[in-house]
């Protein structure tokens, strides 16, 4: 009896170990402000105000909440963030656990996934303590918003948990409703039955006969079905996966551009997950028209070696790698933006699923080559002393996350010339009423060739601020019809023109800037 208890705790241990791990490092974040989509996420979304918004969540976009169009569609987003604020209301405590606890059941389900395909109890550790502590992965755990992610990753992960090891056909019934509420989570749920063929030929003795992978019909047709579902009652709505900007077009409609894109920013990926410094927010990642430029080639360089590496293995030398290669590539071809154009062309939460398989499929592999145990034990120290290095990097990423100052000034100071940084830093700006700081940022944002309708909109709370009332209400009217000219559905323009309107006593204005609003709410519904 005694024997089999300490088994037990030896089996547990290491999902105890990983869980700790998770919540020390990211124990620092649970006082951090709502930044970027929080506030249409979070802070202004109306659906999180009542339970009877339920049904609305599961016909509209994740942010038709807060009156916006989109094209993502994530109910059990909305769905968990509802649960949090009537527990807690708008405490960002409650938002914060949610992602730290779905980011600490991953690390888990990591360790699970590589035990359950046999490899190595001690590579498997690494492994998943390694992505756990990967500060990579603050822009999925540490940003409230980021929910999309650790929880459609938690599904992938715990189907793959239900079929391993034989994928018998009762198992693909138990994980298709699995993959569903993956599908609800994130859209790129979709590559989950692609990763479940390439865990079949890791696993499969008979990896090289076609009929094996027929099994996994179920979880195609869900996919199928759950693309018409989305298609009819959720459709994609105007050009937002268009990345913006002057080759937005090109990007857009050229296959190849895209495909020339992904290639350039492979390296840069690996150079993140390799050595993580400059991790940061709205990068200015340009769209590569040029197959011959030096950051392409790269990409192709590192794309050849992975071919290599997969021909040279021929099913039957170096699997694991060879797995964990392919894994990153399925994980990452949804946001690639070579099947669907998409609207950012670098983001780092977009390597929380992918790099999945390539630390367990790193680690395994390592770990046949140095099977002396000497050399074990060199390996599990440099790893150990790695992870901790990791862990306080990920601490330190967390506290610029901490207040909208600090997380602005960042991506300011990373160089990049982000509209949406200056907007938000020019709010925290006004709202610690520095509002000459305020109008500074906001005239910086103005220098890009289409500000969007939320700078005007800023430019006008600013000047309503500034000393002596509403003796800039003028320029404060200016400013939202501006916004409307730039976008004739923004929502707050017209709520703000009707109320200035008031204030002039000007109720013929007043009235028809709130009818106007009312027009455009009755296009968010359901």
């Amino acid at each position: 009896m005694q024997r089999k208890l300490t088994l037990k705790i030896r089996d547990f241990l290491p999902y105890l170990l990983l869980t700790l791990a998770v919540l020390a490092v990211y124990g620092n974040t649970f006082d951090n402000d709502p930044l970027y989509d929080d506030t249409y996420l979070i802070l202004k979304n109306d659906y999180l105000r009542s339970w009877h918004s339920l049904g609305e969540i599961f016909l509209t976009y994740v942010n038709s909440g807060a009156f916006r169009f989109g094209q993502f569609y994530r109910p059990l987003q909305n769905v968990l963030y509802l649960i949090v604020y009537q527990i807690g209301g708008l405490n960002m405590f409650g938002f914060h656990l949610l992602n730290l606890g779905l980011h600490a059941a991953n690390a888990c389900l990591v360790y699970a996934l590589g035990r359950k395909l046999n490899f190595h109890p001690g590579a498997v550790f690494i492994a998943a303590a390694l992505w756990a502590m990967h500060p990579i992965h603050t822009e999925a755990v540490t940003y409230m918003s980021g929910t999309a992610d650790v929880l459609f990753t938690l599904f992938c992960l715990l189907g793959l948990v239900i079929l391993l090891p034989d994928f018998s056909p009762r198992k693909f019934w138990l994980a298709t409703p699995i993959f569903l509420l993956g599908l609800l989570s994130k859209e790129a749920a979709i590559i989950f039955p692609a990763l479940v063929l390439i865990t079949l030929y890791l696993t499969q003795p008979e990896r090289l006969n076609f009929r094996i992978y027929l099994r996994t019909w179920p979880l195609w047709g869900t996919a199928a079905a759950y693309l018409a579902a989305r298609f009819i009652f959720v459709p994609f709505h105007g050009n937002e996966f268009i990345s913006s900007g002057a080759t937005a077009e090109i990007y857009g409609n050229h296959v190849l551009v895209r495909i020339c894109t992904f290639l350039a920013a492979l390296p840069d990926y690996v150079k993140l997950i390799l050595w993580p410094q400059g991790l940061h927010m709205d990068r200015n990642f340009p769209v590569y028209l040029n197959p011959w430029s030096r950051p392409v080639a790269g990409g192709v360089v590192l794309a050849a070696l992975i071919v290599a590496q997969l021909a040279w293995g021929r099913a039957r030398r170096g699997l694991p790698l060879s797995w964990g290669l392919l894994w990153f590539g399925c994980a990452q071809l949804p946001q690639s933006g070579i099947l669907v154009p998409v609207n950012s062309l670098f983001l780092e939460h977009w390597m929380y699923l992918p790099s999945v398989g390539l630390f367990l499929g790193i680690a395994e592999s390592l770990g046949e080559i140095l099977k002396p145990a000497p050399a074990r034990k060199t390996i599990a120290g440099v790893a150990a002393i790695v992870t901790v290095v990791l862990g306080v990097l990920t601490y330190r990423q967390n506290a610029i996350w901490r207040d909208p100052v600090t997380f602005y000034r960042n991506i300011l100071d990373h160089g990049e010339t982000s509209v949406r940084a200056h907007n938000n830093l020019a709010i925290a700006y006004m709202n610690n009423g520095q509002y000459i700081a305020a109008m500074e940022e906001l005239q910086r944002a103005l220098k890009d060739p289409a500000p969007p309708p939320e700078t005007y909109q800023d430019i006008a709370a600013v000047l309503s601020l500034y000393p002596g009332g509403h003796a800039h209400i003028q320029e404060e009217i200016a400013a939202m019809k501006h916004a409307l000219e730039v976008k004739p559905d923004f929502l707050p323009a017209c709520y703000g023109l009707a109320d200035l309107y008031d204030y002039l006593g000007d109720t013929k204005q007043a009235s028809f800037y709130r009818q106007k609003a009312a027009t455009i709410r009755a296009k968010y519904q359901p």
